[in-house]
């Protein structure tokens, strides 16, 4: 608890009360943004799930005897018509286990948040005693409440020495006390921003690294022809790319959650693209009828526009948190 006669330690409170709101409000807004994922979640694995039983059926119709099946077998079209089918069945698998790790990666940040805001306790009962707490600092501090000669009972909460200001002043110095508890936590709120912006940016030219070496593979094996021996090679760069797409796209959703909060708190807005899927873009493209090299560039390109977006988001959030960072000494000056 804090003591009105100890100037500092109730300036140390204030803030404290401040930063404690500021940081409830900015959670309250992330768990909302988290249970919109989620119901979005939830509809996305029930399409994927249906999209997986649809497939599984027809790789069943073409594996079951058929008089027509056995023609198209001795044309080769069944067995290739077969493959394709497989392989859509496997991804739809493949895109059905994402949509699942992206659902629990949400529930359990949803607990943390839960859980802070549980430690946070009653903020606006803080808030509220602390603002009365302010009025009684302001008059105390101010010299309202001065020892009197008489021995009144005011003598034992009034500070001895009590520095010479007005109400007013008094009143307006709690105020920047307020508002630089606010700054500092809107710094915070950038600085996790761009925590998120630039490992997203590492994780993009990682891949960039990965589908460059890839695009080369491809072109390479396309001038050999499929038979030169390098199916396994091939099938480990394709796992290589796809993981790191997968994993551009949890950072992307944890990336745009960061800018959803300052968007909220009012602290910068920025409009983002279509950032995401890039997971099922990749697997949409290794279905279609086209070269390895031509799947493997058509990712590149959509990981090169994404460098390019996080690049500009990287420098507006450096700039507002430069803001910050000036209104915070501007603040501090103001109170000295």
């Amino acid at each position: 608890m804090f003591d009105l006669n100890d100037n500092e330690a109730f300036q140390r409170h204030l803030s404290r009360v401040a930063e404690a709101r500021r940081e409830h409000s900015r959670l309250v807004t992330r768990r909302a943004t988290l249970e919109a994922d989620l119901e979005t979640a939830a509809e996305d694995i029930k399409a994927r799930r249906e999209q997986l039983v649809k497939e599984h059926e027809d790789v069943t119709k073409l594996e079951s005897f058929s008089l027509s099946r056995v023609f198209n077998s001795m044309r080769g079209e069944r067995d290739e018509e077969l493959r394709r089918e497989m392989a859509e069945r496997e991804t739809a698998r493949l895109a059905l286990l994402a949509a699942e790790e992206h659902q629990r990666e949400t529930l359990q940040e949803l607990v943390l948040v839960d859980d802070r805001l549980a430690a946070l306790g009653d903020v606006e009962a803080d808030w509220a005693e602390a603002i009365e707490a302010r009025q009684r600092w302001v008059e105390v501090t101010s010299g309202q409440l001065r020892t009197r000669d008489n021995g009144s009972a005011d003598s034992a909460t009034v500070p001895a020495a009590a520095p010479e200001l007005s109400e007013a002043g008094t009143a307006q110095l709690a105020e920047l006390i307020e508002r630089r508890a606010v700054v500092e936590s809107d710094l915070r709120e950038v600085d996790e921003a761009l925590a998120a912006a630039h490992l997203l940016a590492a994780k993009l030219a990682h891949t960039a690294a990965v589908l460059g070496s890839g695009q080369s593979w491809a072109a390479y094996q396309s001038w050999l022809g499929e038979d030169s021996g390098t199916g396994s090679y091939d099938r480990d760069k394709l796992d290589e790319a796809a993981t790191a797409l997968r994993d551009v796209d949890g950072l992307v959703t944890l990336l745009r959650r960061e800018l959803d909060d300052l968007a909220r708190l009012d602290i910068i807005k920025i409009e983002v693209g279509e950032w995401d899927r890039t997971f099922d873009s990749f697997l949409h493209h290794l279905l279609q009828d086209e070269s390895i090299e031509d799947k493997v560039k058509a990712a590149a390109e959509k990981v090169a526009q994404l460098r390019v977006e996080i690049s500009r988001v990287i420098s507006l959030v450096v700039v507002q948190g430069q803001r910050l960072v000036t209104e915070a000494n501007d603040l501090v000056a103001t109170r000295d």
